[in-house]
């Protein structure tokens, strides 16, 4: 601070030879502190609409740019950079376009851009991960857009509306659409592309189980295991990687939450379709995930016991559970062809599955 300040001051406000001065970045800095000189500081941020097609490419520029290349606006093109939306304006990410345009591949540039330590650590101390599945399932979520949002308002990791200004500011989440009636405003928020999508769920990945050591063969093949059957291998695999996890992290809402991660490659690929906390038959089911083809579905009920004594118990009772409550039935009513209920008992650090 006591760098940046005289620096500042003297470019711009001490200048005499500088008529207007521009400066970019991704959050503000609290006004009293770094400007506090300055008197005539204006702001424009991702909601505001002047200038908001100067915060990326705009469809046609981007259109322009990679025909020069030799290359079309295709709608996987679009599909991976576009999606920002700046006041009705649709843009396209500036970094990622120019990177393609020079590589002639479609893959993630934005995510190799910067650090993105603050998001995991704050992402990691929300309890209830509900709205982050929401994100990543292609959802939009409601949150309060606060302008006064700034550097110092993320001390505060409790506040959950701190967060999502936060993956607003920095390019995780787009304005999608405002609905409003007489008595309230609500906003609605989404990740705007696949490239985005992807760092996010790594994001969650490394969350989730950031201590283990399991290649990413081993990973899939655990989620193989339940299209397969195979439950002794997930059994084996979750109670290989929970001594990562705290001790005193045995609230059932953190296991739902620490299993996002574990399914976040069914979360990401679009053969499948992921619900959570949704009623059927004549109760409600943990997670539920269909394949678009109908030819498998996944029901999974979680529990958790203080005493180890009790899983076999407890899971006993959810199998009659999830019978008795016929979870199954949304699935037949979709037609899929082959249904698969998977039980899985936690208690501190050790797991079965039934």
């Amino acid at each position: 601070m006591s760098l940046i300040q005289p620096v500042l001051s003297s470019a711009l406000k001490d200048n005499n030879s500088l008529k207007m001065g521009v400066l970019t970045g991704v959050l503000r800095i609290g006004g009293a502190s770094l400007f506090s000189s300055f008197n005539n500081l204006k702001v424009y941020d991702v909601m505001s609409e002047n200038y908001n097609e100067y915060f990326g490419f705009t469809e046609s520029e981007t259109k322009e740019l990679i025909s020069s290349y030799g290359l079309e606006l295709t709608s996987d093109v679009k599909n991976y950079y576009d999606g920002y939306n700046f006041s009705g304006i649709s843009i396209y990410n500036p970094w990622s376009i120019l990177n393609y345009a020079n590589r002639r591949v479609l893959e993630p540039y934005w995510l190799s851009t910067g650090s993105n330590k603050l998001i995991k650590d704050l992402l990691s101390k929300v309890e209830d991960k509900t709205v982050i599945e929401n994100l990543i399932k292609g959802e939009a979520i409601v949150f309060l857009y606060d302008k006064s949002i700034t550097y110092e308002s993320f001390t505060d990791t409790e506040d959950l509306n701190n967060l999502l200004n936060l993956l607003l500011v920095s390019g995780y989440v787009t304005f999608d659409k405002e609905v409003s009636d007489e008595l309230v405003k609500l906003t609605y928020f989404k990740v705007p592309n696949k490239e985005v999508k992807e760092d996010f769920i790594r994001i969650v990945e490394s969350i989730s189980y950031k201590n283990r050591l399991v290649t990413n063969f081993k990973y899939r093949y655990f989620l193989m295991a339940f299209i397969n059957g195979d439950k002794v291998f997930i059994e084996k695999f979750i109670n290989d990687i929970l001594p990562s996890m705290s001790y005193y992290d045995t609230y059932e809402s953190f296991y739902h939450g620490y299993s996002l991660g574990l399914f976040s490659l069914f979360l990401s690929n679009d053969n499948f379709i992921v619900r959570s906390n949704r009623e059927a038959g004549s109760g409600r089911y943990d997670i539920m995930i269909e394949k678009i083809d109908r030819s498998v579905g996944i029901i999974i009920e979680f529990k958790v016991c203080e005493e180890e004594s009790d899983m076999e118990l407890s899971a006993k009772e959810a199998i009659k559970q999830m019978k008795e409550k016929e979870y199954y039935k949304e699935l037949v009513l979709d037609k899929v062809s082959n249904i698969m209920e998977y039980v899985i008992v936690f208690s501190k650090k050790k797991v079965i599955v039934r």
